[in-house]
């Protein structure tokens, strides 16, 4: 199946080859990825970590706060030292967890790293991914839900005027659930996404950038909602 790519405004990215057209589509939307996120410092903190991790760089107290800061909603977390109050994360709890998790990890240890890093309080699925990405230095994958609806669109080859539910997407990601096996296979699954849309080519933090960009594309909202309406509604009006 040929793989189709979107500019924001419905046109087609064109090229010879696929992995012409995907090298397209991943500039393209990691350039715009900075047009919506424009801190553009804290980016480089991001990147900076990752490939001080890979380089095997511990991840000390601060770096893990900073990570946290990234990822964590402030609207329902906060960070702290004492684990005690509700709906507080203890940073020290979770740097203890990190440090028992290798950057060389193999992929065998993946779920029980999942599972200890979802024992410290607060932390759920998309949290301890989260984590293991930065642990592992970007070797295995964060998980976000607008990558997943962007891989579910590429790959499944839907069309400009798609949209991908949230409990579609929740079908293929349980990422409400505590279970360490339901995680663990949700994981795997949604990695296996990415390495079929890569086709060998090298993971990295642009590549995130981009699904998440365009993901924002195809996910339920009133923007979205009204153009597919619109363009249903022409549809039915040429006919």
């Amino acid at each position: 199946m040929v793989k189709r790519y979107y500019y924001p405004d419905g046109s087609i990215i064109e090229a010879e080859s696929e992995e012409e057209r995907r090298q397209l589509f991943i500039d393209f939307y990691n350039r715009f990825y900075y047009y919506i996120n424009r801190d553009i410092d804290r980016e480089k903190t991001i990147e900076t970590i990752l490939n001080d991790r890979a380089k095997g760089k511990e991840i000390d107290k601060e770096t893990l706060e900073k990570i946290l800061r990234w990822k964590v909603n402030p609207r329902y977390y906060t960070l702290s030292e004492d684990g005690t109050k509700k709906n507080v994360l203890s940073v020290d709890e979770i740097l203890e967890v990190t440090k028992k998790i290798n950057v060389n990890i193999t992929e065998d240890k993946i779920s029980e790293a999942i599972c200890n890093l979802m024992n410290c309080s607060g932390i759920g699925a998309v949290y301890a991914i989260s984590i293991l990405y930065f642990c592992t230095g970007g070797r295995y994958p964060i998980y976000d839900k607008y990558a997943h609806i962007a891989l579910m669109v590429i790959n499944e080859g839907r069309d400009f005027n798609s949209l991908v539910c949230e409990n579609e997407r929740e079908r293929q990601f349980h990422f409400s659930t505590s279970k360490i096996e339901v995680i663990s296979t949700d994981y795997k699954f949604y990695t296996g996404l990415l390495k079929e849309w890569l086709d060998g080519m090298k993971y990295d933090r642009k590549i995130d950038q981009a699904l998440w960009t365009y993901g924002h594309l195809f996910s339920e909202n009133t923007i979205n909602n009204k153009r597919c309406q619109n363009i249903t509604r022409n549809r039915k009006s040429i006919r």
